[in-house]
This record gives structure tokens, C-alpha cells and sequence, in this order.
């Protein structure tokens, strides 16, 4: 169901890792808010339905032209960032759990409410100035290849 979002962010990984980094053997944090929240938001299946949902419509407007796959990718990143990131990182939800029916039902009106306004604006910003928010902790926004959501 999310596979072709997961090569998305393989892809984008491996460009960084291989291509935009000088010595591949640095340990230098490399900070990227989709890369770092990516993992961790695989995990959460009512906000990837969400973001493969708006992905799908997003490609329904752009018509039956074919595009090269960095060009793809670069546009899901855009739709991840302008969604996942922000409701993940920025908002606050409660924590997923999967069988707890009244935090899944909490999520889902706040969901709905998200989707309804960047449907409307394309942009979360209205959404946000009505809400309240998280301040984003830039910190948390480097990527973690050695810990429970790395790459193996």
C-alpha cells in the first residue's frame, strides 16, 4: 500500500548518503525533515493513508505526462513535508495506538479537519494559524542511522 512512498524516501536517502555528502565515511549530522520523520511516520498508518491519498490526488492533477522518477520524488517530498511533516512534528495528536478507538478516533477528526483545509488552500499555513502548535525542535530533524527506525 505505502511501498511506492518508501522508494520515494530510499531514493532520497541514497542521493544524500551517496551524492551530496564529500566523504561518505563522515559522521557529520545530516539534517532533512523528510529524511529524519519519514521512518517514524511509516508507522502511524492513518497519517500515511492520509499522505498517500493527497500524493494520488496531487498526480491526478498533473494528467498522464511522464515524468522522470527525480522529478517524482522531488514532488513527493513537497506533499510529505507540506503534510506529514507538519502533523507529525508541528501539531499535536495524540500518540497512534492502534487499539485504543478513542485516541484513533481524536486523530481521525483532526485528520479530517487538516485534509478538508490543504484540499481547499493547498498549504497548511491556514490550518496552522487556527490551530495551536508545537514549536518544531530543529534538533530532531537529523537523521538517525544508528537507532530504532535506521536503514538496514
Amino acid at each position: 500500500m505505502f511501498v511506492r512512498l518508501g522508494f520515494y524516501y530510499r531514493r532520497s536517502l541514497g542521493e544524500v548518503l551517496l551524492k551530496q555528502r564529500g566523504n561518505p565515511m563522515s559522521g557529520e549530522l545530516i539534517s532533512d525533515p523528510f529524511l529524519a520523520t519519514f521512518p517514524i511516520v511509516a508507522e502511524q498508518l492513518d497519517v500515511m493513508d492520509l499522505v498517500r491519498s493527497l500524493w494520488v490526488e496531487k498526480l491526478k492533477s498533473y494528467g498522464n505526462k511522464k515524468r522522470e522518477e527525480s522529478e517524482e520524488t522531488a514532488h513527493f517530498r513537497e506533499v510529505y513535508v507540506n503534510t506529514a511533516f507538519v502533523l507529525y512534528d508541528v501539531i499535536p495528536m495524540p500518540e497512534f495506538d492502534l487499539l485504543n478507538p478513542q485516541v484513533l478516533a481524536e486523530r481521525f477528526a483532526i485528520l479530517k479537519a487538516f485534509k478538508e483545509q490543504y484540499v481547499t488552500n493547498t498549504d497548511p499555513l491556514k490550518y496552522l494559524s487556527t490551530h495551536r502548535c508545537k514549536p518544531v525542535d530543529i534538533f530532531g530533524q537529523a537523521i538517525d542511522l544508528i537507532g530504532r527506525h535506521a536503514i538496514d
